[in-house]
């Protein structure tokens, strides 16, 4: 039975259900037609409605859908014009919509039957809505609004998902050779982007329920060329209609979401065996069942029970709850055993017998792809010893040659003699190439020509020169040459411009493609400086595009549990964490921090770098206490064994992070010794110098002393243009700490010229919708909201909350929310005020606590509502 087939059935019996038994044989010839199936399916439920508990949960499944024909598409939906429609299901009519402010195109939902949708049905809709907004994450769509139209038509705006289905992409696939992991690992990448944005829903605290081929989107071209080569990178794949999702009760057990009794939602080839029998309790493992379906049917192209036969809906639900599933033996003759019982725990009929988790469904993925043992399977003896030897192939070789020593002399001392030989060659090559790598810099300087920079050489002059040799000199030998480019941007890391690492890097990566391939081991190097180019120069998507590149690579290298990895990790986190992926940014730096304790690093350097990457990903996140932490254990660590430049960067991070959970004379405290350390290390005349200094600037103005703060603000900014000069783009930070300090003492025009050459800075050297622009914007529309003309300060707080999605969630977007709502309250519109501030103050008092600042301010808008 189809899904199509099952919703027609589900209308129909709706509708008769709701008349009286004399009505019902009119109705249903009227609405089945000359389809006698249709007709004995309805009757059927109709006549089991009163019978056992399988037939009443099959009748309750129905009960909230309403029978209206899809109404025409409006030509307006408050300010979207409807382009065409896209599809429809069971709940609402999807419409692709053009928005003319920002203009865009857009998927419009709106509900089904608006004018006689039950209250059930309404809050299926709104809840939709509520679960989107937790999410945002690359593998789920977003959504850009939800609300109601003037003529009562509940609507959500959302992004428009350009793709195809899954099914339609596992059609283009075609049949695979065989169930082995050669064979199946472009399908299970795929699958494994989809584990990671259900699990990134989990931790957010909703479950999908309705995981189904047609609800996921593949959005680019995936390429099944080996995991060691760089187009094999991880599909984007969408996660569409939330529609039957439940979000976890923030006042209960996160691990369970409440259903209704005897209620059957889902769609049918996909539905967990708890939901065929309407439990009134679902977990997290009701969306691990439907993902396993989902597998089983990507590697076989086949339901695990349902045959695709004719057979009644109760027959179907009871082959859901009862029938064994079928083996991989039945498909095909050649497949991987792992693989099989990887499958057959996610679709246990008891959710207890199933992964605890979608996200151990994905690790044990990882571990079968990683030849690992596995948890789906006992871990016998001999299974181990089978997984270890897969894993160590060379190692249980050379175990042989040991053994083949005491038989064949003679052949195995060549065979060591020779592979001396190769040892010793290969080290010989490393020597010159690193001699090569000497000579070409220091001829470099020598032959360089000042007299085409006016007698003055720069080092960027030398980079230039240095650049332009290697690509010329070195054409015929790509490792040299490589090497060189990847010391060339690791110099244009520090010296500037970052475009230019950026540009010497991505060169590094196409010689090595050319000549070794895509994903040569060396290129791991690469793409990790890449992602460093790309995360300073606020491109944190890329960064992590690069980062994850970069750790794929050394995983393969070195293995999954190496402790080199915690670094390419901890970078991963921090540019997952700045591009908005909270969840993903605390797994990757976790895992670092494991590495580090597993490995023994405990009180070293290695541990406290990590410590130190773990706080300041929670406090890009708003999660600004639990951040102390970690920061206090990494200081402490570093106290002991690190020097004074290493000290002063986890100094600096603690310092801003007890200033903005309201410790600020603690924080000034620890800045001051960091502004020290730094003068020490840097000099007096240094950017670093500069920016410590606005760092305590903020400490002493959320003191209450604006004066001196405003005179640090200033001698800051004396300091920075000295260093960098008054043209350099970060001067923005120097133009909003005065601005800060000014803000303080009252001194609102002074302040508003300093928040507007921030965002003006920032806006010519970033763009609109770099972070740096979009906070500068934001503090000139709260200054505005606060003392000035409070609709443009809404505007230009609209505007740096676009732009700075990933602080929702976080008390910086709850206090622009706060900003927001006192800027309509100014302008006399209460309705709009009233959920901002009302909101924002929850937020503020659960995150930060009732006597910080911005708590109070929140009170204190909300005292004048």
């Amino acid at each position: 039975m189809t899904p199509e087939r099952w919703q027609r059935i589900q209308e129909i019996f709706h509708a008769a259900e709701e008349r009286p038994e004399a009505e019902r044989a009119a109705l249903l010839a009227e609405l089945c037609g000359e389809d006698a199936g249709l007709r004995g399916e309805v009757e059927s439920l109709l006549a089991a409605s009163a019978g056992d508990e399988l037939e009443q949960a099959v009748a309750g499944a129905v009960a909230d859908l309403r029978r209206e024909p899809a109404p025409a598409a409006p030509g307006w939906v408050k300010d979207y014009r409807i382009l065409r429609r896209l599809g429809e299901g069971g709940m609402g009519l999807v419409y692709e919509a053009e928005q003319l402010n920002p203009r865009r195109t857009v998927a419009l939902k709106v509900l089904r039957s608006a004018r006689h949708a039950s209250e059930h049905a309404r809050r299926l809709f709104e809840r939709e809505g509520q679960a989107l907004a937790r999410l945002k994450h690359p593998g789920i769509a977003t959504i850009f609004e939800a609300g109601v139209a003037e003529d009562g038509l509940p609507f959500l705006v959302m992004e428009l998902v350009n793709g195809e289905p899954l099914n339609e992409w596992v059609k283009g696939l075609g049949p695979l050779k065989s169930l082995r992991k050669p064979d199946v690992e472009g399908p299970l990448r795929l699958f494994r982007a989809i584990c990671d944005a259900v699990t990134y829903a989990h931790q957010n605290g909703v479950i999908h329920r309705d995981l189904k081929p047609s609800n996921l989107i593949v959005t680019e071209p995936v390429t099944l060329a080996p995991l060691d080569t760089l187009s094999a990178q991880a599909p984007l794949v969408k996660v569409l209609d939330f529609g039957l999702a439940r979000i976890v009760d923030e006042g209960g057990d996160e691990s369970l979401y409440q259903t209704q009794t005897a209620m059957v939602q889902g769609s049918l080839p996909y539905m967990s065996p708890e939901q065929a029998r309407g439990d009134a309790v679902v977990d997290l493992r009701t969306d691990v069942y439907a993902l396993g379906v989902l597998l089983y049917w990507m590697l076989t192209r086949q339901h695990p029970y349902l045959d695709g036969g004719e057979r009644s809906l109760v027959e179907s639900l009871r082959q859901i709850e009862t029938a064994a599933p079928k083996r991989f033996g039945e498909w095909t003759s050649k497949w991987d055993a792992d693989l099989e019982a990887i499958v057959l725990k996610a679709i246990e009929k008891e959710p207890r017998r199933r992964y605890e988790s979608v996200a151990g469904l994905a690790g044990d993925l990882d571990r079968y792809l990683n030849d690992l043992p596995i948890l789906a399977r006992p871990p016998s003896s001999l299974y181990q010893l089978r997984m270890l030897i897969r894993r160590n192939r060379a190692g249980f070789w050379g175990l042989a040659a040991a053994v083949a020593l005491l038989v064949v002399f003679a052949v195995t001392t060549a065979v060591q003699a020779n592979r001396i030989r190769v040892e010793r060659d290969r080290a010989n090559q490393e020597a010159a190439t690193a001699q090569r790598v000497s000579d070409f810099l220091v001829d470099l300087f020598r032959e360089t020509n000042p007299a085409e920079t006016d007698g003055e050489l720069t080092a960027r002059d030398l980079l230039k020169a240095g650049r332009e040799r290697v690509n010329q000199e070195l054409a015929d030998q790509p490792e040299l040459r490589a090497r060189l480019l990847d010391r060339i941007a690791d110099a244009y890391t520090v010296v500037g411009p970052l475009s230019e690492a950026q540009g010497a890097y991505e060169e590094s990566l196409k010689v090595r493609a050319a000549a070794f391939g895509d994903g040569s081991p060396e290129s791991g190097y690469s793409w990790n400086g890449l992602a460093s180019a790309f995360h300073n120069q606020g491109k944190f998507e890329e960064s992590a595009r690069a980062a994850r590149r970069a750790l794929e690579i050394e995983e393969r290298r070195l293995g999954a549990q190496d402790p080199e990895l915690a670094p390419i990790l901890a970078g991963l986190g921090l540019s997952l964490s700045a591009a908005g992926d909270a969840a993903g940014a605390l797994i990757a730096i976790r895992r670092a921090v494991d590495l580090d304790r597993r490995h023994g690093r405990d009180g070293t350097m290695a541990a406290a770098n990590r410590l130190q990457s773990y706080g300041a990903i929670l406090r890009q996140n708003g999660d600004y206490r639990a951040a102390i932490e970690p920061l206090r254990q990494a200081v402490a660590i570093k106290r002991k064994v690190a020097g004074v430049s290493s000290m002063a960067s986890v100094l600096n991070e603690l310092g801003m992070a007890l200033n903005l959970v309201g410790e600020s004379a603690e924080a000034e405290k620890v800045l001051r010794e960091t502004l020290g350390l730094v003068a020490q290390v840097f000099g007096e005349v240094h950017a670093n110098v500069a920016m410590v200094q606005t760092n305590v600037a903020y400490a002493v103005e959320a003191q209450g002393r604006g004066r001196e703060a405003e005179v640090l603000a200033r001698e800051a900014m004396a300091v920075f243009d000295r260093a960098l000069g008054a043209g350099h783009p970060r001067r923005s930070d120097m133009h909003l700490a005065l601005g800060e300090a000014l803000a303080g003492q009252g001194k609102v025009s002074e302040a508003r010229g300093e928040f507007a050459e921030a965002r003006r800075v920032a806006l010519a050297a970033w763009g609109a919708d770099h972070p740096r622009t979009a906070r500068a914007t934001a503090r000139l529309g709260r200054l505005e909201a606060e003392s000035g003309d409070a609709r443009a300060g809404a505007s230009l707080l609209e505007e740096g909350r676009a732009a700075l999605k990933q602080v929702q969630g976080t008390p910086e977007g709850a206090a622009l929310e706060r900003a927001l709502g006192e800027a309509w309250l100014r302008m006399g519109d209460r309705e709009k005020a009233r959920p901002l501030i009302e909101q924002s103050l929850e937020s503020l008092r659960r995150m930060l606590g009732p006597g910080h600042r911005e708590t109070r301010m929140a009170e204190a808008a909300a005292a004048r509502l």
